[in-house]
């Protein structure tokens, strides 16, 4: 019998009381942690095997897979003449198969990846993985009636080839966890069609199998008698009935022989967030069960967290907050921003048009969840918690109102930009004390009197015509044309001392695009600004500017579609992979793109290069953020690592019950945006260089002569380098990652994110597919020559409705280990 271990890294997470640091014992403290228990998820319906490394990545330690049944005929959709057990929920689409040898999986294939894929090979070995093997497809007359198990070895024909085809997978199965010496870590669990009932109650063993009401003997409910096979019933396995586990919960029924077992209780597809917190509520309410509980979930690891209260869900703004401000159209309300100002304090702005902030305080070295009781705590700050920028008030920007675009933490400052250019920096004080003539409280933001605000003028220059070969930058002259900048954003590329130092030089790349630009085939502008922090630090140096990526011929040599420009951008400087890189993502239209530059070339003004752009994927608004973690390696000491993370809107569910249970394989979907979809990429930087290098060469010869011609490879969940999913829906978000490293021991990071609530309230039918029977083998093909059925953010997973306006933010445990 396999026992895994109290916790498993990453997708076990248990709810013990632990002492509060006196990290912030001046602010607040954290209400007691609810009593003990444990939730773990199964990933459900896992039948795209290209997918399983990251889904180990994620966390995932538990498995349901749908072995589904088809008899030889003639090489339509089985060309073996013992029969397949294709993994595949639904009944494949002939011609898939048929067009495309090797589309579906065979049960034979998982073996395979348990002996030689990694990670999985490693976590197999070392953690434990449990399968379940939910057959679809199984001849209904197996046992003819008859709970002799000599019956269903005399039978001939269609149910004599499946029960075969099962026995040589099971032979096949214990020899290798045999010679593999992994008895005691992998374990194989009956499920569906294969579940030991009549003539098949002594086959397999000694595999075990789960309960569910309705197809397994009642009476194993409460016995384990062995003749019968009812000892082989150990998994409690029943649908997301809130009302069936309000029962199983009453103390009169305590969950039956379960609650004495080794095993989780185990709820399958539960379709939203609300519905899984009721669910948990009734976990909770009843007698203990130390082995926890397992939702089949078929969301993806981190939109599970979230919703389960596993990772962090909290509202930041209540109903009666919501100011009138929020009924301007959507596109003017743009989401909050975040960065942690110091260890253990986040400082949040309500809403980018505004400047009203709050500062809310954590424990950093625990993971933000409010299942342990680890939420945001607000501070209560006496004095005004509004940023005040002098000469901004009532102004307005052509095109696009107002709006502060970012806020970047240097050492005890923070340096706040605008969409409009304009710079300022604060002061933030950790302890009361006079700072440049000015008081600031206790964690106050106040302006640093000696630092007054930077206006970048944006004074186009004249164009060149479309490049050929290098970037080539703006010859000066004064245009003919009035700009219009659309959007702006800004990263900070150097500082090479601390500001505290009267000579202390900031290098900043900031990123837009104007009409002017746009019209000059021009996506995406730049200039890199050094600004000397003495004499007001007002003197401000141009080092570099011009466009960063053209738009190009296409490969047939015709002008592409005329191009929008970039409605949202961000770019992260890093120093890691042996250089300093700048990681720069963007979208318009629907789509995500991302490039790299030099940090060293762009802080010298010689951003004159080729550069290479690559379309990565679906989506809107997006944000980006770094952070760095240590890890002690024996004798070799400590290494860094640095981690980039990338979330944004409107993007695509890969993971959905529509989408693991259809015919098609995960892995191969077309992925379209979708309004609501909140997505995250995460790796280190030594991986998303890969990512983008490795595109760029094997895209080299069909891309035009033109140096910045896009290439495109679609970042999904079953990328080799990126760690990719949906964590919730809503809009617009904002993300910072930090350290949470512990002096002498390995460091993590932490994340924290913040966004726009969904407003959208989802009838229950959106959650499945309605009408179908999975198993009649006659039934049409359900998107009828669409390689992708409609997917709207609902059928994503339903998130908790939130008001009009409202700000909410979220955390999930980041899988560093194979980062």
């Amino acid at each position: 019998m396999l026992l895994f271990p109290p916790v498993l890294s990453g997708h076990v997470f248990e709810c013990v009381s632990k002492p509060y640091p006196a990290l912030l014992q001046n602010f607040t403290s954290l209400s007691p942690n609810p009593p003990f228990f444990s939730v773990r998820y199964q990933v459900h319906s896992c039948n795209s095997l290209s997918e399983w490394p990251n889904l180990v990545r994620k966390g995932a330690r538990s498995f349901k897979i749908d072995p589904r049944w088809l008899d030889f005929d003639g090489g339509v959709r089985c060309n073996d003449s013992t029969g397949c057990l294709i993994l595949s929920h639904d009944p494949p689409l002939p011609r898939l198969d048929y067009a495309m040898p090797g589309y579906y999986s065979h049960l034979d294939d998982v073996l395979g990846v348990l002996t030689h894929v990694e990670p999985v090979k490693s976590v197999a070995r070392h953690e434990g993985l449990r399968i379940a093997l939910c057959f679809k497809g199984a001849p209904r007359d197996v046992c003819g009636g008859s709970d002799n198990f000599s019956v269903a070895r005399s039978h001939t024909g269609h149910s004599a080839r499946w029960l075969r085809k099962v026995d040589a997978f099971v032979e096949a199965a214990k020899n290798m966890l045999v010679a593999q010496e992994l008895e005691d870590m992998i374990e194989f669990v009956l499920d569906g069609g294969g579940v030991p009932v009549d003539c098949l109650a002594q086959r397999w063993r000694p595999w075990r199998s789960v309960y569910m009401n309705g197809t397994a003997p009642a009476k194993a409910f409460v016995s384990d008698l062995v003749r019968d096979g009812l000892d082989r019933f150990q998994v409690l396995n029943e649908p997301a009935d809130l009302e069936l586990w309000k029962g199983l919960a009453d103390p009169k029924v305590n969950y039956g022989k379960f609650s004495d077992g080794a095993y989780p209780y185990q709820l399958w597809e539960p379709g939203s967030q609300a519905g899984i917190q009721a669910l948990m509520e009734v976990f909770r309410g009843g007698q203990p069960h130390a082995p926890g509980l397992d939702f089949a979930s078929n969301s993806d690891a981190a939109m599970f967290q979230v919703y389960a209260g596993l990772g962090l869900n909290q509202p930041l703004r209540q109903d009666g907050e919501i100011k009138e401000e929020v009924e301007k159209p959507e596109e003017e309300d743009m989401g909050g921003l975040v960065t942690i100002i110091r260890p253990g304090l986040a400082l949040i702005l309500l809403d980018r048009r505004g400047a009203e902030y709050r500062i809310y305080a954590f424990d950093p070295m625990q993971p933000l969840s409010s299942s342990s009781g680890q939420d945001l705590r607000e501070l209560e700050i006496s004095s005004a918690t509004r940023l005040v920028l002098p000469g901004m008030e009532g102004r307005k920007e052509r095109g696009k109102g107002r709006r502060i675009q970012s806020l970047t933490v240097l050492e005890d400052k923070l340096l706040v930009s605008t969409s409009m250019g304009n710079y300022f920096l604060y002061d933030i004080e950790s302890d009361n004390g006079v700072s440049d003539g000015n008081i600031c409280p206790l964690l106050t933001l106040c302006l640093t009197g000696s630092f007054k605000s930077i206006k970048s003028p944006f004074i186009p220059m004249a164009a060149v015509s479309m490049p050929k070969g290098r970037v080539r930058r703006r010859t000066p002259e004064t245009p003919k044309i009035e700009t219009v900048r659309f959007s702006f954003s800004s990263t900070i590329l150097l500082l090479d001392q601390k500001l505290s130092k009267s000579n202390a030089t900031l290098t900043l790349l900031e990123l837009y695009i104007d009409n002017f630009w746009q019209q000059k085939y021009c996506i995406l502008a730049y200039q890199v600004r050094r600004r000397q922090t003495d004499h007001d630090f007002q003197d401000d140096v141009v080092t570099s500017d011009g466009c960063l990526w053209w738009r190009a011929d296409n490969v047939l040599g015709k002008k592409e579609e005329a191009t929008p420009g970039w409605e949202v951008q961000s770019a992260v400087a890093v120093l890691d992979v042996g250089e300093g890189v700048v990681l720069i993502f963007a979208s318009a239209a629907g789509k995500l793109y991302m490039t790299e530059h030099s940090l060293v070339k762009f802080s010298a003004g010689s951003a004159e290069e080729e550069n290479c752009v690559v379309e990565m994927g679906v989506g809107n608004s997006v944000a980006a953020s770094a952070a760095t973690m240590a890890r002690i390696r024996g004798n070799r000491g400590k290494e860094t690592s640095t981690v980039v993370m990338l979330v944004s809107s409107d993007g695509f569910c890969y993971n959905s019950h529509l989408h693991n249970t259809g015919p098609f394989n995960v892995c191969e979907l077309i992925p379209h945006a979708t309004p609501g979809v909140l997505d995250f990429t995460y790796a280190s930087v030594a991986k998303w260089v890969h990512f983008l290098r490795g595109t760029c060469a094997r895209n080299a010869s069909i891309t035009s002569s033109s140096t910045s011609w896009s290439r495109r490879r679609l970042v999904n969940v079953c990328d080799a380098d990126l760690l990719h999913g949906s964590y919730d829906l809503g809009y617009h978000p904002s993300i910072v990652l930090f350290p949470t490293s512990i002096s002498g021991s390995d460091g993590g990071v932490g994340m924290l994110e913040v966004h726009r609530g969904f407003t959208e309230d989802c009838p229950e039918e959106s959650l499945t597919r309605l009408g179908k029977n999975e198993d009649d083998e006659n039934e049409k093909d359900v998107v009828s020559g669409s390689h992708i059925r409609s997917l709207k953010a609902c059928e994503c997973g339903a998130a908790l409705v939130r008001p009009k306006g409202s700000l909410v933010a979220d955390s999930f445990p980041l899988q560093l280990r194979f980062v």
